[in-house]
């Protein structure tokens, strides 16, 4: 079959006009490419525990964070407790490149560097948590993971210790409970060397001395170590090991014959007692008590 010269012209041209079509159509979508700012960077996460000012975990359900930006909110996350976590909030921000000639690809984006803040409602009541009350925190480089325990209550103070639980601690001492100054996160009231700040975490008072932090090794044979401790109701624990004290990895162990775990929330004011498996060709173990 044979094509005239003139016919063959023509399906070129019209070729090449289907071809300067396309390309326009990609030169357009290259040049407006600026609305959308994609790829996206990683996400910036912050993660925590929200503590009451008595120092006890707010449990899941019991709060919400509200994530604000530029003065506005953002978007609002339930304290949760995922299984084996060592936090009870996550917030994952979404960031951008920020390359320029880009606009921010998503309206919840955020720029790494720039103020945010956070606040808790519990009930109905918004609370600004002690620990963002001098500086706002800023958003962190996209990837990153930053932990950040926020803390309810008034703090008149200013030194990351409420105010309640500092006149508690006072009470019991004898002092007057305005004496807040008496009360700092470094002091050490007692000859077991924690801190009122660890003690505000642990959940347990120097005045009473039926509470205490510790761990201890009850037993040791050629199977297993046993380790005490002590619990106060609601507080989550979990047990570290080392073999050179440099390197601490969680270990599972089982309390009142319940499923091993890495995380034992307390169900009573109690010493309670656990087993742990030596491992074979281990020479030597120390182990350490967490709580939150």
């Amino acid at each position: 079959m044979q094509i005239s010269e003139s016919l063959a012209n023509r399906v070129i041209f019209r070729a090449a006009a289907a071809l300067r079509v396309v390309f326009f159509f990609a030169l357009f979508l290259i040049l407006t490419s600026d609305a959308t700012a994609f790829p996206p960077a990683p996400y910036y996460t912050i993660y925590g525990d929200v503590r009451n000012e008595l120092g006890a975990l707010i449990p899941p359900g019991g709060a919400t964070i509200i994530f604000s930006y530029k003065s506005k909110e953002v978007a609002r996350y339930p304290i949760t407790r995922v299984a084996g976590s060592n936090y009870s909030y996550e917030i994952r921000m979404r960031t951008d490149m920020n390359s320029t000639g880009t606009a921010v690809y998503n309206s919840l984006a955020v720029t790494p560097g720039v103020d945010f803040s956070l606040s808790v409602d519990v009930g109905g009541v918004l609370y600004l948590p002690i620990e963002l009350t001098a500086n706002p925190p800023k958003v962190g480089a996209p990837s990153n993971r930053v932990r950040v325990d926020l803390t309810i209550g008034l703090d008149t103070d200013k030194d990351g210790l409420p105010d309640a639980w500092e006149r508690a601690l006072l009470y019991r001492l004898g002092y007057p409970i305005t004496d807040l100054w008496r009360i700092t996160p470094g002091g050490i009231l007692e000859a077991d060397g924690l801190t009122n700040l660890q003690k505000y975490i642990a959940g347990t008072y120097s005045a009473d001395t039926s509470q205490a932090f510790y761990l201890k090794i009850k037993e040791a044979t050629a199977t297993d170590v046993t380790l005490e401790f002590y619990t106060l109701t609601n507080k989550i624990y979990s047990v570290e090991k080392s073999t050179d004290l440099a390197t601490w990895t969680p270990v599972d162990f089982s309390i009142g014959g319940n499923p091993a775990s890495s995380l034992y929330t307390a169900t009573g004011v109690e010493v309670v007692s656990t087993q742990i498996p030596w491992v074979a060709g281990e020479e030597k173990a120390f182990y350490r008590l967490k709580v939150r």
